[in-house]
């Protein structure tokens, strides 16, 4: 019940983000670079690229990839982020793996477009989270699930090699 418990308050509270009063300083603004690649491995020119915050699902920033596929955002602050691909109609085409921005000032990331239409067959299925679509709510999701598996090891009775 111990761990249980530990396990709860450790992922609510890694849910529930900085306190309200934080806000990034100027040299806390990190740089993301990227690059978008097709199904083939190819580059990805003219690509819609767009960058979420997986704490509250929001889209931070659009950005359009140039001929070699290579995309930036900057002045983003620390936090858990997503780069989504996404068509003219805003449909995601594919997704990076979710990650953290933390103490680097400039970072970097690759996202693959799958197959057109498999990420949009799921639309209909009415899985919604924080009112994303059902592929950015599964990598809210697996990021939960991180944290979790982090709380769990970090609470086990033999974590530390002191005790």
């Amino acid at each position: 019940m111990r761990r249980f418990l530990a396990t709860v308050l450790v992922t609510v509270m890694t849910m529930a983000g900085a306190p309200l009063g934080a806000r990034a300083s100027q040299q806390d603004l990190i740089t993301l670079k990227g690059r978008a690649f097709t199904t083939r491995l190819q580059a990805f020119p003219d690509a819609r690229v767009q960058i979420r915050d997986l704490k509250t699902g929001l889209l931070v920033n659009s950005t359009t990839t140039n001929p070699t596929g290579e995309f930036a955002f900057e002045n983003l602050k620390p936090g858990d982020y997503i780069v989504e691909l996404a068509d003219g109609s805003g449909n995601v085409l594919g997704m990076s793996a979710p990650f953290t921005l933390g103490a680097a000032r400039i970072a970097s990331v690759s996202v693959v477009a799958v197959a057109p239409g498999a990420v949009t067959t799921g639309a209909g299925a009415g899985f919604s989270l924080f009112g994303l679509g059902p592929v950015s709510s599964v990598a809210v999701l697996g990021a939960a699930g991180a944290a979790a598996v982090t709380a769990v090891v970090a609470t086990r009775q033999d974590a530390s090699p002191s005790r």
